[in-house]
C-alpha cells in the first residue's frame, strides 16, 4: 500500500491539538488540528531546520506569529 488514510470528526475534536503524523505514518511532514474555544489562545513557540508547516483556518478568526511577526488569520486562510 502506498499511502495511508485517517478520518476526522470535526464536530468531535477535542480542545487543544490532535496530531496526524503516527495516524498517517509520516516521516517528514507534521500534522495537527488545533481546536480552540472562542476567546482561548495556543502559545507552542518552536522552529524547525527541514519542515514546513501548512495552517488552515477552518473557522473563526485570529492572530498567529509567524517569523516575528502576527498575522491575523480569518475563516478560509
Amino acid at each position: 500500500m502506498n499511502y495511508n488514510k485517517t478520518s476526522v470528526d470535526y464536530d468531535k475534536l477535542p480542545e487543544w491539538v490532535t496530531f496526524l503524523r503516527d495516524d498517517l505514518n509520516l516521516k517528514g511532514v507534521g500534522i495537527g488540528l488545533i481546536h480552540l474555544l472562542a476567546g482561548k489562545g495556543y502559545k507552542f513557540l518552536h522552529q524547525h531546520e527541514e519542515q514546513e508547516e501548512v495552517y488552515f483556518i477552518l473557522a473563526g478568526k485570529g492572530i498567529i506569529h509567524v517569523d516575528g511577526k502576527d498575522v491575523e488569520v480569518v475563516t478560509g486562510d
